[in-house]
């Protein structure tokens, strides 16, 4: 499996093309994510920019900063490598990965070695009618050990975190407008850290998939098998927008039942603004904690609580969006 970055300039509809690495750690007190974007990358569309999301949750505060960076100033490599700039890095070595990132009110210096190191993806999932419309989902690292710091130098919050914790990376391409494309991404670790469930899925298309990590052991789900429903929502007054705030997942197979209910602790939802006539697209981030229920065929029952992260996308017109909410919870 090829972690590389994945813009090709001979192939068509390049104004359309996305890619992003996600970085996260995931811990009881301290949260975060950072992700390296790229958007048309010649700048076909004359909209195509380049971005790195940087975002921390720890208690009741989310600090976080939009690196806005040229597209020329970019350089990608064949193999994970790129350059955003001078400070914003990544370096892929044989046995890790490395990234750096600085801001005004943000820097950072992270290595990730992987734990478990069994990559997993869905290929070229189809989010419209358009053959060429297709994302994929690369699972690198389904979990690491991450070492380093993060710098936080702002009006809630100054302070220097020394990590030494658990993490995931995946990566994420494709071309596609953003009218239906849409997911729900949500990453659980139990308080004993015995069980890590990570689990995706492009809505649109109904793709699905779950590693479900027990005991070190990693066990994968895929589609049918999976079920989501948002059984509560919450408006973000600031974007307008309605966010599901608790969220049911569910896993039956021959071998094993899975149930685990997900409430959100805070949320913030960033606004990905795309030129008229097009929808903006919506990435709601939310800090997270959950309990589930597993049950084995053999017998044997966990009942487990945690904590994590979770996303979850839509797009629309905020304003059509702002009277659709209306009209459906009457204020």
């Amino acid at each position: 499996m090829n972690f590389c970055w994945h813009y090709n300039k001979n192939e068509k509809h390049n104004r359309y093309f996305i890619e992003w690495k996600y970085f996260n750690i995931n811990t009881p007190e301290l949260k975060a994510f950072f992700s390296y974007n790229i958007i048309d990358p010649e700048m076909i569309s004359k909209f195509g920019h380049a971005f790195i999301f940087g975002r921390l949750f720890t208690g009741n505060k989310i600090i976080g900063d939009k690196i806005m960076l040229e597209n020329n100033d970019v350089k990608l490599t064949k193999s994970l490598d790129a350059n955003f700039s001078k400070e914003n890095l990544i370096r892929k070595y044989h046995d890790k990965i490395i990234i750096t990132g600085q801001s005004d009110i943000m820097e950072w210096n992270l290595e990730y070695t992987p734990i478990l190191n069994k990559p997993q993806q869905i290929n070229d999932v189809r989010t419209s009618k358009n053959n060429w419309e297709k994302i994929n989902w690369q699972v690198i690292y389904p979990l690491a050990k991450v070492t380093g710091h993060i710098s936080i130098n702002h009006r809630l919050l100054s302070q220097v975190f020394t990590i030494s914790d658990y993490g995931y990376i995946d990566n994420n391409w494709g071309k596609f407008i953003p009218i239906k494309c849409h997911w729900n991404w949500v990453q659980i670790f139990s308080e004993n850290s015995e069980i890590i469930i990570t689990f995706g899925e492009i809505a649109t298309s109904k793709k699905k998939y779950m590693s479900f990590i027990h005991k070190n052991q990693n066990y994968i789900f895929r589609d049918e098998e999976i079920k989501i429903k948002h059984s509560a929502w919450e408006w973000d007054k600031l974007k307008k927008i309605k966010v599901p705030v608790t969220s049911i997942v569910t896993v039956t197979n021959k071998k094993i039942d899975i149930l685990i209910k997900i409430k959100t602790n805070n949320f913030e939802t960033l606004d990905l603004k795309t030129f008229f006539p097009l929808p903006h697209m919506y990435i709601n981030e939310q800090s997270v904690i959950a309990e589930g229920i597993i049950k084995k065929n053999g017998g044997e029952k966990v009942n487990f609580k945690g904590y994590g992260l979770k996303e979850y996308t839509d797009r629309g017109y905020p304003i059509m969006d702002k009277i659709r909410y209306t009209v459906i919870n009457g204020h």
